[in-house]
């Protein structure tokens, strides 16, 4: 009976320590695109705190209205940036990306996701499509994304949390939809 009582504590804890806390982290404003057009932008992350084991977070999506674009930032050892892509994007300057390493955005005094909690997140914003006449473009929309500005955008984060046994992870926020 002893023998039985441990494998039933055995499996049972094993079951049990495979769980976790999964969060979604998001955000959203009202702001002008690159285009100059009014536009609500959602930001957002997931992270997962294991019962064993280390969190895991990121990356960050930014999405907005109208868009055909998703901007992912990702950590590095420098901070949490958006990378530009040749022929996508363009410096303020007008001056093209042209290689894979030009930072076009950057969560402001943030280095790791699994460090950031809710409440306001700072956005730095430093490039703008690569839109020009050889552009597709879909009926409302287009790769613009949200305006290249000198101040960061501030993001009010607001978290949500689940408790899983087999970690399956929140819905993260939708695409806004494009109402012009």
């Amino acid at each position: 009976m002893n023998k039985l009582y441990c494998l039933i504590l055995i499996i049972f804890s094993l079951f049990f320590l495979q769980g976790c806390t999964n969060k979604l982290y998001h955000g959203e404003i009202e702001t002008l695109n690159s285009n100059g057009q009014e536009s609500k932008v959602v930001f957002y992350w997931t992270k997962t705190e294991p019962i064993i084991g280390s969190d895991k977070a990121g990356p960050g999506i930014l999405m907005t209205e109208c868009s055909t674009r998703r901007l992912t930032f990702s950590e590095t050892e420098d901070g949490i940036y958006f990378f530009g892509t040749q022929g996508m994007d363009k410096l303020a300057d007008q001056t093209p990306v042209t290689t894979q390493n030009i930072h076009c955005g950057k969560i402001v005094n943030e280095m790791k996701f699994t460090n950031i909690q809710a409440g306001a997140v700072n956005i730095k914003i430093e490039c703008l499509a690569d839109i020009d006449e050889f552009t597709t473009l879909t009926g409302r929309y287009s790769p613009a994304y949200i305006k290249v500005s000198k101040q960061p955008y501030a993001f009010e984060i607001m978290e949500s949390s689940n408790w899983s046994f087999f970690g399956e992870p929140l819905d993260a926020p939708s695409q806004p939809e494009c109402r012009q």
